[in-house]
């Protein structure tokens, strides 16, 4: 049985992650570097530590809340910017599912174009409006629609 050990505050300029995942959206993870500039706080990431003492974002582990389940996100924009993670450290280890591999380091995860609107929605509403305005400005976003609650 997986259960959580801790809390833990992880210096990702010291650890390494892995996640399962090959690209994710440039936006979203501005979005939430304009978060980590106003030290607002992200929801912790689920991980696993292996044998190696790599850190694994947890397959499966956050289904209990699945607004935040994976991480990936959070955990590149934190890298970029030498930003500690607040983690749920969880015993146990990642089982993946016949349909995902194990990627790699969040270090090679691709940051890509794609504009994930569902993601891109609710990192916004994080942000104080007005922070939330200009970033919709500033990349050419509608901020009717993405700002709408």
């Amino acid at each position: 049985m997986v259960k959580i050990i801790k809390r833990i505050a992880l210096d990702l300029n010291k650890s390494k992650v892995y996640g399962w995942e090959g690209w994710k959206s440039a936006l979203v993870i501005a979005s939430m570097i304009e978060g980590i500039k106003l030290n607002l706080d992200f929801p912790a990431v689920d991980v696993v530590r292996n044998n190696k003492g790599i850190y694994e974002l947890l397959f499966g582990g956050s289904l209990r809340d699945y607004e935040n389940y994976g991480g990936h996100h959070r955990t590149i924009s934190h890298y970029i910017e030498s930003a500690t993670l607040q983690c749920n450290l969880w015993n146990g280890h990642v089982v993946m599912p016949d349909n995902k591999k194990r990627f790699g380091s969040i270090e090679d995860i691709v940051l890509t174009d794609y504009k994930n609107m569902q993601k891109l929605k609710r990192s916004l509403s994080y942000l104080p409006l007005d922070v939330s305005e200009r970033f919709c400005e500033d990349n050419g976003l509608d901020s009717e629609y993405y700002l709408a609650q």
